[in-house]
């Protein structure tokens, strides 16, 4: 059987000719929602052989469609599972396996288990990718929903504001009411949602007593929270445990940095340049498998996850550059290494200190294969550091051309000056390049205060329905679609900025765009008044945010 999956809505699904497939078709559609009988068989007999194949990227045929098989006229069906799940490749992720019953390979998914049957057997395939999950708040309101669309939030709910925040502190604007008709807003165009609920974190600001007790004890925190679900209309609940685990201890791997680092500074004291190269490449490394980790596991825009690589981009190019440099000028090359290893040091070592002693770290790599890239970053960094300062000492400084000889004393004296001169010229720049990438460090380490405000693009949601408030004066229809694409999702977005700072501002900017949404849908002649609503609303959220702005052409401020 062959399987290709397409727009998350249909697959087409193949069967080499012969034996008791002969005369299934090359291709069929499985429309969102539908079910494709893939072998029907009477009689006794047993399935030994089956296989699929699907295309590069199509990732989510392997959640979204479901294999079901039954055996001998059963009703419900013995093997029921996704299809990625079926064969080894959990989560939609599909991985090289090779194995006796199992095998990944090439894009083809095979599987060798023997199936017996007495009286007949139905393999089928159902296609669940049109299905809508809503996520209940907490007095069982809709609060999430989720599906081929994209993610929705309900502006009605109070879940949507107390998961705001981390601790549930969120003012809570007086539109919200569980008992309304939900008002969906989009909040992006994937199928994965991600937000705080308070039924499955521990709320309090302190630890559980039971953990103060004993830190040293793996223990159950929190027993069987549930998260209730509505998929299709079925009730379904999310259950499971909030565990304590005891992390490491975090000595036995500063005492490995530190040695690392002492053995790195003696080595680079007898024979600088292989030391140098090894140690600045395992630096290199290290921080490189640390930041992908960091990027794959985050949760930020691409846009936002490569903003946060510029320092350390820096820092690398400044590694390089200074190992280049040190076979031309001994003394520069080692402060350039100096100055870049403090600063991986201090973004991929001190900043991530703590994840020494945690057992959970947010990371995608392995939790020790980050704790030693934690750990060489602070040792290597450190000793580089180290022996960049003590290297300025010992190493002559260029003091350009030769000059007419003036005596053997006067000589001496000037030689003399001038390496003072160069050495201290050389320490300040080491240090300053040191503090230059501290302080970027911090920045970008710190948490980002200004983080709750909107990016600068949000300001041009109001020039954009400037735009569309003068078109729907003439052109009303025209108007009604040029606000779903210009002015929809940025609206949403400085929605969310502003609640941050301004939940009744917040509240205010919904339901105006809602009350917009609400005519276009029912008559679209009538936009241009609530678009002139809705304007000075959008302005006073982005003057908030940004400083004030000034009204669309035309309009009284």
């Amino acid at each position: 059987m062959r399987a290709r999956y397409r727009q998350l809505t249909s697959l087409v699904v193949g069967a080499d000719d012969g034996g008791p497939f002969r005369g299934v078709r090359k291709a069929v559609r499985i429309e969102a929602g539908g079910t494709f009988v893939v072998a029907r068989l009477d009689g006794a007999g047993r399935v030994v052989r089956i296989w699929f194949a699907l295309p590069p990227g199509e990732r989510e045929a392997l959640k979204g469609i479901v294999l079901r098989m039954f055996w001998d006229g059963e009703e419900d069906p013995s093997v029921e599972a996704p299809l990625g799940d079926f064969f080894g490749a959990s989560f939609g992720k599909p991985r090289a396996l090779h194995s006796t019953p199992i095998t990944i390979a090439g894009g083809g998914y095979l599987c060798r288990f023997v199936m017996p049957f007495n009286s007949g057997a139905r393999i089928e395939l159902r296609n669940d990718t049109a299905e809508e999950a809503v996520v209940l708040g907490y007095q069982g309101e809709p609060y999430l929903r989720v599906g081929p669309r994209g993610v929705y939030e309900n502006v009605r709910s109070p879940a949507t504001y107390l998961n705001a925040d981390r601790r549930g502190r969120t003012e809570i604007p007086t539109s919200a009411d569980p008992d309304a008709a939900p008002e969906w807003r989009k909040v992006n165009g994937s199928q994965v949602a991600r937000w705080h609920d308070h039924r499955a974190h521990w709320m309090g600001d302190d630890d559980p007593p039971a953990v103060a007790a004993d830190r040293d004890r793996t223990q159950v925190v929190m027993p069987d929270w549930v998260i209730p679900l509505e998929l299709d209309g079925r009730r379904i609940s999310i259950i499971g445990d909030l565990t304590w685990v005891p992390g490491p201890s975090r000595w036995p791997w500063l005492a490995g940095s530190l040695a690392v680092g002492a053995v790195t500074f003696a080595a680079a004291r007898r024979r600088p340049w292989p030391t140098l190269v090894a140690s600045a490449s395992v630096l290199l490394v290290s921080s490189v498998v640390e930041a992908a980790g960091v990027w794959a596991e985050g949760v930020e825009s691409s846009v936002a996850k490569a903003s946060q690589l510029a320092v350390p981009v820096a820092a690398w190019t400044l590694l390089i550059g200074g190992l280049v440099a040190y076979r031309r000028s001994p003394r520069d090359g080692v402060m350039l290494v100096g100055g870049a290893a403090t600063g991986l040091a201090w973004l991929f070592g001190l900043a991530d200190l703590s994840w020494l002693g945690a057992s959970q770290l947010p990371t995608a790599v392995p939790p020790h294969l980050a704790r030693v890239a934690i750990a060489a970053s602070l040792g290597l960094g450190g000793a580089l550091l180290a022996f960049a300062v003590v290297h300025t000492r010992a190493v002559p400084a260029f003091t350009g051309p030769a000059r007419e000889p003036l005596g053997a004393a006067a000589a001496s004296v000037s030689r003399g000056a001038e390496d003072r001169l160069t050495l201290r010229h050389h320490r300040r720049v080491l240090l300053g390049g040191v503090a230059v990438l501290a302080i970027l460090g911090v920045v970008v380490t710190a948490p980002d205060r200004d983080a709750e405000g909107p990016p600068a693009a949000l300001t041009v949601v109001h020039r954009d329905l400037c735009t569309v408030l003068a078109r729907s004066a003439t052109e009303p229809v025209e108007a009604s679609a040029m606000f779903g694409e210009l002015v929809h999702d940025p609206l949403h977005d400085l929605a969310a900025a502003t609640q941050v700072r301004d939940q009744s501002g917040a509240a205010e900017l919904v339901e105006a765009e809602q009350r917009v949404e609400r005519v276009i849908a029912s008559d679209p002649s009538r936009v241009a008044p609530e678009l002139a609503r809705l304007e000075p609303t959008v302005r006073q959220a982005v003057g908030a945010l940004g400083g004030p702005i000034a009204p669309c052409e035309g309009r009284e401020p």
